[in-house]
């Protein structure tokens, strides 16, 4: 554990987490203390794995990263191999400490892997199976932390990771739609196509013009209220999809 102790903070102390996932963040401030370490050590595997997929715009570049991620946990997690960076070092310990399952953290990693492989989401069932292979992963494993081993505990981690992953998808659209990728269900694109037109017509107007969208009122505005439809279309066609 004082091992632990030396690493944390290096995950927790620079922006960049508080940055990008900064929800979870708060979540782990008010983690047992003892378990603080081992919390913030898969989130950081988890933001890694995210922007794994952001690297390039290689898809080659993104793989060969995932793909270390995977051997790297891997060797801690299995063949007992020294950790090679603080993040699997948390991870060694975290799994030789508490019930985490480590199959947790790869189903993670290939997930993203496959994810690179199978390009735009078509349907509401392949929106929900990327909140659970990513949120609902996180929610897992901090019931592994906490040793909560209940069906009622992991049925509900589902249903709200599942939720939180659409959620992350909604807040990310402009984002996606710069990296020319679209996690919007093509079945709900085909029935709210307008909407989803003009809102990455504001986006590629609002690049074109020299602005970003935070720092200029209209396009800002525009998409904005481009982004309002299209979650509410997203929303009302996801319930009637169910």
């Amino acid at each position: 554990m004082h091992g632990a102790g030396q690493v944390i903070p290096a995950l927790i102390r620079p922006p960049p987490y508080r940055k990008y996932d900064f929800y979870s963040y708060i979540v782990g401030q008010n983690f047992p203390k003892a378990l603080q370490p081992y919390y913030f050590g898969t989130h950081a595997l988890f933001l890694e794995t995210l922007r794994s997929r952001e690297i390039s715009k290689e898809q080659s570049i993104c793989q060969t990263r995932l793909m270390w991620w995977e051997e790297s946990v891997r060797d801690v997690t299995e063949r007992a191999k020294p950790a090679r960076e603080p993040v699997t070092r948390i991870i060694q310990e975290a799994v030789k400490n508490t019930p985490l399952n480590a199959k947790l953290l790869q189903r993670m990693i290939n997930y993203q892997l496959y994810d690179i492989e199978r390009g735009d989401i078509q349907t509401m069932k392949e929106m929900e199976v990327y909140g659970e292979n990513t949120r609902s992963l996180l929610l897992y494993t901090n019931l592994h932390l906490l040793r909560i081993d209940s069906s009622e505990a992991l049925l509900a981690a589902s249903h709200l990771g599942r939720c939180l992953g659409i959620c992350d998808i909604l807040k990310k659209i402009p984002f996606y739609l710069a990296k020319h990728r679209c996690y919007i269900p093509t079945e709900v694109l085909l029935k709210v196509s307008s909407i989803a037109h003009s809102l990455h017509s504001t986006i590629c107007t609002s690049r074109r013009s020299g602005t970003h969208a935070g720092r200029a009122s209209s396009p800002k505005s525009s998409m904005m209220s481009s982004l309002s439809k299209l979650t509410l279309s997203l929303t009302y066609q996801g319930l009637r999809l169910r």
